[in-house]
């Protein structure tokens, strides 16, 4: 019996993001079933040297085309299904974020199956049109939270819902990381609140700031964002911060690698989003560490505590963000332990990595009528 060839295209690895949630879940492919491959436009980034060294085979390719001008396009096209038909996979399958449908049309070209993920809430205004072709010439969608499937798939037998999972080998309880506390200068009766995002409009970060500013836990706590804080957001938040005298109880760390560090020494994890939301994994991340967790009732965030609705808070509204990690904070341990054991719960059985590849796995086959391979 011969494998199952699958083809992943990617723009790039530079964001990560994607690419790592890609890449965790490839990796863990049955490799005696299935033989991955992945295609992206250029091999600039950190994290490119990780997925050389996974032994899947990379392409960098522009296996993408403007979509206009039309005759261009249609050039594009035939040379792109070339480059496929030379990959011989049975499915290609697309982690790219934006409507483009110029290789789903080289994909059938090719000959062969196509899929998507679709990653973000991003479908009316100018690309309804574009993402309305995407998914008519696709043979699958995976959609990431159940908001998407109701208002973009209704009915459409092609989409499933197959949720980002989280690595429970890396995000798992551990002991308190004291050496960070120490790097931090943080004390150990102070409690800890952390959010990881990158300062953008849709985070929140704002109405977080201000929520925690106005807690009565505020002098016994510290706040800490770890994201990309160089972004057009910085200097109104000093500002933000300087008006609401929060000194060094809000500290930005900047972008880290070692999250689960971080994981380790919260109390508290609150992602604050005003914006629709995919599906954070920093929140599934948090679940499986051991970390109580409030967010939002925006879509993706609100799919993940859905069975847990006092942790869910209205969007944009600093009082009920003080009044989240006031209640949160002052918890005892039976009622903590509570939490994090329903947390760990709809991590095992709906958000872990191995679920994901699981109903990956049985979609490729779906897709390929794998009994007749």
């Amino acid at each position: 019996m011969r494998k199952i060839r699958i083809l992943y295209t990617i723009p790039n690895f530079d964001t990560a993001g994607s690419g790592i949630a890609l890449m965790k879940m490839c990796t863990r492919l049955d490799r005696n079933l299935f033989e991955p491959m992945i295609v992206c436009l250029h091999d600039r980034g950190a994290y490119f040297e990780e997925v050389r060294r996974s032994g899947i085979p990379v392409h960098i390719y522009p296996y993408l085309s403007d979509l206009k001008p039309r005759w261009r396009l249609f050039f594009n096209i035939i040379r792109i299904s070339r480059f496929f038909r030379s990959l011989s996979p049975d499915i290609i399958f697309s982690y790219h974020y934006a409507p483009n449908f110029s290789e789903v049309l080289a994909a059938r070209l090719a000959g062969c199956k196509f899929g998507y993920v679709k990653k973000n809430m991003g479908w009316e205004g100018p690309s309804r049109n574009q993402w309305k072709i995407r998914t008519w010439f696709s043979d699958a969608i995976t959609v990431q939270n159940t908001d998407m499937m109701r208002s973009f798939f209704p009915g459409n037998k092609k989409a499933r819902l197959i949720s980002i999972g989280v690595d429970q080998q890396e995000f798992h309880p551990r002991l308190p990381d004291s050496s960070l506390r120490n790097e931090l200068g943080i004390e150990l009766e102070e409690r800890i609140i952390l959010c990881v995002a990158n300062l953008i409009p849709k985070k929140g970060i704002d109405f977080l700031i201000r929520g925690f500013a106005s807690s009565a836990s505020f002098k016994q706590s510290r706040l800490i964002i770890v994201g990309n804080n160089q972004t057009m957001l910085w200097k109104e938040t000093q500002e933000l911060m300087w008006q609401l005298s929060t000194g060094d109880r809000v500290m930005f760390i900047g972008k880290r690698p070692d999250i689960p560090r971080f994981l380790s020494i919260a109390d508290l994890f609150i992602l604050a989003s005003t914006g629709d939301e995919g599906a954070p994994i920093a929140i599934q991340e948090a679940m499986s560490i051991g970390v109580p967790v409030i967010t939002t009732q925006t879509p993706g965030n609100r799919d993940q505590l859905d069975t847990l609705p006092d942790q869910l808070i209205p969007p944009s509204d600093a009082e009920a963000i003080a009044g989240a990690i006031d209640r949160m904070l002052s918890l005892d341990q039976e009622k903590r332990h509570t939490i994090i054991s329903k947390q760990w719960d709809i991590i095992d059985k709906r958000y872990s990595l191995k679920e994901e590849v699981r109903q990956h796995e049985a979609l490729y086959k779906s897709l390929v009528n794998f009994e007749e391979l």
